[in-house]
């Protein structure tokens, strides 16, 4: 994360448009994060261990596979679900906690403000722009779990259905300093 304001250099030297010029900062902060580490999981009591809590009964890697290659990258079917197996019926699989990330984090949001006195007060307009790329930061995978208990996959276990931040907004202020 950066954080940044920085006071425009003009209007330092006095009059009518130094007062109209001048006062003027703009601020940002940027936010760039990986994504957030998630466990695929079986979804149900497949180890038969009778825990009042299966989904955290993790998968076996399906032969060739493991967290580098299991990643696709695609919103509509993040990590490829074909890379997971049931392990043998009453065992537990081999697939570590937080073994793939879901999608980054990139941010950026910009403010622009003026400071006028007003006597020995300040009035403060402000302009501020959260998202101002109007990125898309997509949150993880619609679901951990990927089997039923039938055996078969969930559909779209592996879609991203949600986003982790709004899109752009822009909202204008008036401060009053005093």
């Amino acid at each position: 994360m950066v954080n940044a304001v920085y006071q425009l250099p003009f209007g330092q030297n006095g009059g009518k448009a130094a007062r109209i010029a001048g006062g003027w900062q703009v601020g940002v902060i940027a936010n760039f994060a990986s994504g957030i580490p998630f466990t695929p999981l079986i979804g149900y009591d497949y180890a038969l261990d009778a825990s009042s809590d299966p989904n955290p009964q993790k998968p076996d890697w399906a032969p060739g596979f493991n967290a580098d290659n299991a990643i696709i990258g695609d919103p509509n079917n993040w990590y490829n679900a074909n890379a997971f197996v049931l392990p043998p019926r009453g065992e537990y699989g081999n697939v570590p906690r937080n073994s793939l990330r879901g999608p980054d984090l990139k941010m950026v949001d910009l403010s622009i403000f003026k400071n006028t006195a007003v006597g020995k007060q300040v009035v403060q307009f402000r302009i501020e722009i959260f998202n101002l790329f109007d990125r898309v930061n997509f949150a993880t995978p619609n679901s951990a779990a990927l089997f039923n208990p039938d055996g078969t996959r969930i559909p779209n276990a592996t879609n991203i259905i949600r986003t982790a931040s709004t899109s752009r907004q822009v909202q204008f202020g008036l401060k009053f300093v005093f």
